[in-house]
């Protein structure tokens, strides 16, 4: 069972992840001008992680906002229709994330790299893993949602890169439906931990 204070943690996070980025003092006003202060306007990438890859596609709502898609594949062993067999394989995934970063106006006092989005940020991630392996049709699994709130950080390599990494925590809240591969709804809660290295396109 989800307790309160998990709910109250998930609400907490949805709201900061979708702060517009107005409102700020007027020291802080003055590097809004600046154009290296702002997030990227739009940033395609690849990344790979420890057991997926992903493609994305992040882009600004807001001068310290964004929201970013990702389609990722999961790479596991996947049981076959008949559940006596399983095979490696990669589950498909899209992903939705709203970014606050808060950290990008200090960042810019102290002159360090802001390039591809560098900063620190607090995320609400909501996805879908579809549940249908993509290389091989006979072997699925049941369909699951989730929403994950993330604190989580991004730099680069050296400055100016095009490579960068990422690393991000979390609470990991998942809904599987019932189904053939599935005899009963469940919900479950995990911690979410991430580690990627990526490109920028």
């Amino acid at each position: 069972m989800i307790n309160k204070q998990l709910y109250f943690i998930v609400l907490l996070l949805l709201i900061s992840s979708t702060v517009t980025g107005q409102g700020f003092s007027y020291l802080e006003e003055e590097f809004i001008e600046e154009e290296d202060i702002r997030l990227e306007q739009s940033m395609y990438s690849v990344y790979m992680g420890l057991f997926n890859i992903s493609i994305s596609n992040e882009f600004r709502l807001g001068d310290f906002t964004s929201l970013k898609i990702e389609y990722k594949f999961y790479a596991g062993d996947i049981y076959a229709e008949n559940f006596n067999l399983k095979k490696f394989g990669f589950l498909p995934s899209i992903i939705a994330e709203s970014r606050w970063y808060y950290n990008r106006i200090k960042r810019g006092y102290l002159y360090k790299d802001l390039h591809n989005n560098a900063g620190n940020y607090f995320g609400f991630r909501v996805g879908y893993i579809l549940g249908k392996s993509l290389l091989r049709n006979d072997f699925n699994e049941s369909p699951s949602f989730y929403i994950t709130p993330v604190y989580g950080l991004k730099r680069n390599f050296t400055t100016k890169s095009r490579f960068n990494y990422e690393l991000g925590v979390g609470i990991n809240i998942e809904y599987t439906p019932l189904d053939k591969y599935n005899h009963c709804d469940e919900i479950y809660e995990s911690f979410y931990f991430r580690i990627g290295i990526g490109y920028r396109l």
